[in-house]
């Protein structure tokens, strides 16, 4: 199944309330992919302290280490995540991953966090599209996520080289298909060429 970006703002602040509503931790989830753009896994395995200095406080940027490249990336954070983050990692220790599963390494459930692992991209899948279907949105996945980001930030730059760099994109061809903007595009530029 392919998946497409969320290009409706409203669509994605009803997507917000209702996982505010429904789960804290699937509303910080969403609520970075959509913001940063990076990929799921990558943000489903960050530690508290990829996010939280010694002092407690939320760095003012991120180091997320792409598991696809191997590349560390470095992410501004605005004040509205931090705010966010801030709630969310009380009480979590530094070592704990962010977003841990309550299922151990050996396969048994416990809420406490020793032996803990990462929530898995699965379970992530299944709670953000069971809400984007409740608001009306389908055809939505994790990767979904990743494209919202790059759609809406092309359109509030224009600039697709900057989107293309942020994604690691070979060609600006595949990041305007990728964040399904290609169509747009060729309909943009024949419509305005009158001879």
């Amino acid at each position: 199944m392919y998946v497409y970006p969320i290009k409706e703002k409203q669509q994605i602040e009803d997507i917000k309330n209702l996982l505010l509503q429904e789960n804290y931790r699937n509303y910080v989830i969403f609520t970075l992919a959509i913001n940063y753009g990076r990929r799921i896994t990558d943000i489903l395995e960050m530690k508290v302290s990829d996010i939280r200095d010694k002092s407690g406080l939320i760095r003012k940027h991120f180091n997320v280490c792409e598991n696809k490249t191997g590349k560390n990336i470095q992410i501004a954070v605005n004040d509205e995540v931090k705010q966010m983050l801030l709630l969310y990692s009380r009480g979590k220790f530094d070592d704990e991953w962010l977003f841990p599963s309550k299922k151990r390494k050996n396969g048994e459930y416990t809420p406490d966090c020793l032996g803990q692992v990462p929530i898995g991209r699965i379970q992530i899948w299944n709670a953000i599209s069971a809400a984007a279907e409740k608001c009306g949105v389908s055809n939505i996945g994790t990767h979904s996520l990743r494209k919202t980001f790059g759609y809406h930030l092309y359109k509030q730059t224009g600039d697709i080289a900057l989107v293309q760099k942020i994604f690691g994109h070979r060609t600006q061809l595949d990041t305007l298909r990728y964040i399904g903007m290609e169509q747009e595009y060729i309909d943009s530029a024949t419509t305005a060429l009158s001879l």
